[in-house]
C-alpha cells in the first residue's frame, strides 16, 4: 500500500524495475483517473532478479502529468512477496 507521486511532463511514462523472486504488482493512476496495475513477475523472476521496463501510459496529451504509483496487494502466485523496485521513470518528454 506504500505510494508515491511524480510530476512529469510529456506523452508517456513507464518504470524501469528490477523484478525478483519477491515481485509484486504495482497500481498507478495520471492525473487522478483509475487505478491500473501491472503484475511485475516475470518469467525469469524466480532465478533472479532482472531488469524490466514497463510502460504504464503511451498516449497522453501533451503536457504536464501526475504519476501516482503504489504496491498493490496481490502477488503473481509464484512470487515469494510484494517487492516493487522502481530503478528509473521512463518519460517520453516534449521537444
Amino acid at each position: 500500500g506504500a505510494e508515491c507521486k511524480f510530476l512529469f511532463e510529456g506523452t508517456g511514462v513507464g518504470l524501469f524495475v528490477a523484478a525478483g523472486p519477491d515481485a509484486g504488482v504495482v497500481e498507478w493512476s495520471v492525473d487522478g483517473g483509475p487505478f491500473r496495475s501491472r503484475d511485475l513477475f516475470t518469467k525469469h523472476s524466480a532465478r533472479l532478479h532482472i531488469q524490466w521496463a514497463y510502460m504504464l501510459e503511451s498516449e497522453l496529451p501533451a503536457g504536464r502529468h501526475e504519476l501516482r504509483l503504489r504496491v498493490g496487494p496481490g502477488r503473481n502466485e509464484a512470487s515469494r512477496g510484494n517487492a516493487v523496485r522502481v530503478a528509473h521513470m521512463l518519460v517520453n518528454g516534449l521537444e
